[in-house]
């Protein structure tokens, strides 16, 4: 009989604790090994776009990812718009690539030992790490935006003589701008072909078919026949054409909203209604004071009543009579408020002298006529080129001498300058704010240095504001050798002019200009000088304000051809001398 205490137990072997123990001794072994290889910078075999990293410290994987794709990190990204292609620079874009991120990412350690004994036996390949300034992203896409955005454009009527026609709607697109950043985005450092970006489309607020209803319900029948207008005891006809000139359509939402310009049918229609216009308070000079001839009170239509009873009727076809009535307008400025502007006394005048010649005086006198009678509210500015409008022979000007690039010549306006300068005097002593002035190119010496101003159409101009809390007249009046101009309003200062040295004086050139176009001058120098308006208040210094001017030197200009340089004499050993020439100056009357 077998002792039970020395059965032998079933199961294991003897020997099989000692087999696992050493087997997982060995696991241990080799998970620790791959935790050491996996940790010591960057793991066996990765790779990142191709770049082999493994094995290398964290310094030495970022210069060679640098290094590796330097080139491939600028190159353009293609992508296609609206079937246009383009290309998008990635440092303009803001895009680049961040080694020092691709690499921390490529060593970052694992404690899985699946993960561990995969890196190790295949490796891994790791996505580059992209660096992004979205406002610099934002902006390039904004840019490709440009060349791909288009507004839709909205339907409407057009009409022309008195036929009413569609105009049709037509889409827009537009680039969606967050979704071609993630494109372009997405598609840096990858060899993939040209990314499309994508663009949306835009539709008209206005659909064709409301564009065609308002054809058909509106705009035809509008022109289908006159309308009858009943002001008070008065009946007028408005015909086809004449609605046709003022009607309009305006989209309001998805609609199509007519309108009628009704000032502008009043005053078509003024000269057949009892219609009276308004008249303006304005000023007269008496015995050398400013006087307030009274306004007067008009009787007319009120535009937007007019407006909607045309409107009103307009979509009939038939009982087209729209009434009014007419009703008292009320001038811009009335008696009261021009008695209230202090308009009450001479500030300041000025009489600029001129040599007499025909175009002088018709220039001259057609800008004293449009300066004649301007008055400034208080903070208006006034602009002499908008007063005196464009020199051309339909705004009443004629040929004459101007200054051009320090030369005369000859065109429309000649002469204005002369205005000019008298009514800058003007303001210059009446102390109104300079907004813009400028002198002449040259001196011209019947002009103080330093207290003159010339225009030009659409580049220099004569401007200044009304300062004061009080209203300012300007009146002005010419003859054949004289142009005076006189601000009145309610004295705030006295003004007194002082004028500095010349100084940087320069002497002119001379030129020989056989051109048929060529106008003679005399030479003049040029030189700098400054002059102080001093702000006087019960003979206290207020304020000084110093005001310099460039003038520019006024070339000798002879129309022929430059004189022949005379030979140099032959020396001789018994007799020397010298010679000198004297050229006369050109003749002209400016």
């Amino acid at each position: 009989m077998t002792d039970p205490l020395t059965r032998p137990r079933r199961g294991l072997p003897r020997r099989a604790p000692v087999v696992l123990g050493g087997a997982l001794a060995g696991a241990a072994l080799l998970y620790g090994a791959l935790l050491v290889a996996d940790g010591g910078g960057v793991p066996h075999n990765t790779q990142v776009l191709g770049v082999a990293l493994g094995g290398l410290s964290h310094d030495e994987a970022t210069a060679a990812l640098t290094s590796a794709l330097g080139e491939r990190a600028a190159r353009p990204i293609p992508v296609t718009v609206a079937g246009s292609t383009a290309q998008v620079d990635p440092a303009a874009a803001g895009l680049s690539l961040d080694a020092e991120a691709t690499v921390a990412a490529a060593a970052s350690g694992s404690w899985n030992p699946v993960t561990l004994l995969a890196r190790f036996l295949t490796g891994a390949e790791v996505a580059p790490r992209v660096a992004v300034d979205d406002p610099k992203l934002a902006a390039a896409v904004a840019g490709l935006a440009k060349q791909v955005d288009r507004q839709p454009q909205e339907g409407g009527v057009a009409v022309k003589g008195t036929t009413a026609t569609a105009v049709q709607p037509v889409a827009g697109r537009t680039l969606d701008r967050e979704q071609a950043a993630a494109a372009v985005r997405a598609a840096y450092l990858t060899d993939a072909a040209p990314v499309a970006l994508p663009v949306m489309e835009k539709q008209p607020a206005v659909a064709a078919a409301e564009v065609q209803r308002a054809l058909t319900t509106v705009a035809q029948p509008a022109l289908s026949g006159p309308v009858r207008l009943l002001v008070g005891t008065t009946q007028v006809d408005v015909s086809p054409a004449q609605i046709a000139r003022f009607l309009s359509f305006r989209a309001s939402g998805s609609r199509l909203v007519p309108q009628l310009d009704g000032a502008g049918l009043q005053k078509e229609l003024a000269g057949r209604l009892r219609v009276v216009a308004a008249k303006d308070a304005t000023y007269t000079i008496i015995n050398g004071k400013p006087v307030v001839v009274p306004s007067v009170a008009g009787q007319g239509l009120d535009p937007a009543a007019l407006s909607a009873a045309m409107l009103a009727v307009l979509p009939r076809t038939a009982d087209r009579t729209a009434t009014v009535s007419l009703v008292a307008v009320q001038p811009t400025l009335t008696t009261e408020q021009a008695q209230a502007l202090g308009v009450t006394e001479m500030v300041s005048t000025f009489t600029q002298r001129f040599p007499y010649a025909p175009y002088r005086k018709q220039n001259i006198g057609q800008a004293a006529q449009r300066i004649n009678g301007t008055l400034l509210l208080p903070g208006q500015t006034y602009s002499q080129n908008e007063t005196l409008k464009e020199r051309t022979a339909a705004n009443g000007y004629t040929v004459g001498t101007i200054i051009l690039n320090g030369r005369f010549f000859e065109d429309y306006g000649g002469g204005v300058s002369t205005a000019t300068t008298a009514l800058w005097h003007t303001v210059f002593y009446s102390g109104l704010e300079r907004v813009e002035q400028r002198a002449h190119s040259f001196w011209i010496s019947r002009y103080q240095a330093g207290l003159e101003a010339t225009v030009s159409w659409g580049s220099l101009d004569l401007k200044f504001r009304n300062d004061s809390p009080y209203g300012v007249l300007v009146t002005a009046q010419s003859g054949n050798d004289f142009v005076t101009t006189t601000i009145w309003s309610t004295k705030s200062y006295t003004i007194r002019a002082e004028s500095g040295p010349r100084t940087n004086v320069t002497p002119p050139k001379t030129v020989y200009d056989p051109s048929p176009t060529c106008v003679p001058q005399a030479g003049v120098a040029g030189f700098d000088i400054v002059v102080t308006r001093v702000f006087l208040r019960d003979g206290v210094v207020v304020k000084r304000e110093p005001l310099r001017t460039s003038y520019d030197p006024a070339a000798q200009v002879y129309c022929r051809a430059a004189p022949k340089a005379a030979p140099s004499p032959t020396p001789s050993a018994s007799a020397s001398g010298s010679t000198s020439a004297a050229t006369a100056s050109p003749s002209a009357s400016r």
